[in-house]
């Protein structure tokens, strides 16, 4: 039996179909070294994210840590939206001892205020608290007031007079706490935009039972 050569035609399209297999794996090689790339890419980010919120949350749990068991301080002069000076014992006398009191000052996170100035006002209960916050002047308050639209009472303490009376307080805090006769802070929260669910969950707990 003689063996034939084959044509010439059929070498070409051999080698063309062996050109075309290596390029088909050397892309779909490309390919999936690309979706690991990928993978390991959006892995690495959501353990930035969690790091980060991490971090913020242990930010957040050390201020309240410091502030809790911190007293205000006695005799303190406020003002309220009239403009009209007020004793700040008269307040906690006034709610009969479950004073939810928001306190901020014009340097801190302007979102955070805002966002538990929202979360407060949404409730039926929310008659049981009042804002404490620092402005460089009496009419700044009254702007931000009005501008917000508050409805919540809120009393002007002068900016660089400290509403603790055992820490100097940190002026970029937004935070939340519950006083009584004693004067004392308890269930201290502080507020954060990167934690909204938080916040929520606290005031419906404070101000609901």
């Amino acid at each position: 039996m003689t063996l034939t050569k084959p044509p010439d035609k059929f070498w070409q399209l051999l080698v063309v179909l062996l050109l075309g297999l290596t390029t088909t794996g050397l892309v779909y090689n490309h390919r999936e070294k690309e979706e690991v790339k990928e993978q390991l890419a959006a892995t690495q980010n959501e353990w930035q994210a969690c790091l980060a919120a991490g971090k913020a949350m242990a930010s957040i749990m050390a201020r309240q840590w410091q502030l809790a068991g911190c007293k205000m301080r006695k005799g303190l002069l406020v003002r309220n939206r009239q403009g009209k000076t007020v004793l700040l014992d008269s307040l906690v006398e006034k709610y009969n001892d479950q004073l939810l009191v928001l306190r901020f000052s014009w340097r801190s996170c302007q979102d955070c205020q805002l966002q538990e100035i929202n979360y407060i006002q949404q409730l039926r209960s929310s008659h049981r608290a009042v804002i404490i916050a620092s402005f460089e002047t009496f009419r700044d308050f009254e702007l931000y007031m009005q501008t917000y639209k508050v409805a919540l009472p809120a009393y002007f303490l002068e900016s660089g007079k400290d509403l603790l009376a055992n820490r100097v307080e940190n002026s970029s805090d937004v935070y939340s706490f519950i006083t009584d006769s004693t004067y004392q802070m308890t269930r201290v929260h502080v507020g954060s935009t990167s934690f909204p669910q938080l916040s929520q969950t606290y005031y419906q707990t404070i101000l609901v039972n």
